[in-house]
């Protein structure tokens, strides 16, 4: 489990860096 949301939280966090940091921060967080 951890490698397929670690996996899904990098592809989530490139995407949100076009969005928003902040955005991204939240998903790291979460």
């Amino acid at each position: 489990m951890l490698r397929g949301v670690h996996s899904a939280t990098v592809i989530l966090s490139s995407m949100t860096r076009k969005l928003d940091s902040n955005t991204a921060r939240l998903i790291i967080l979460l």
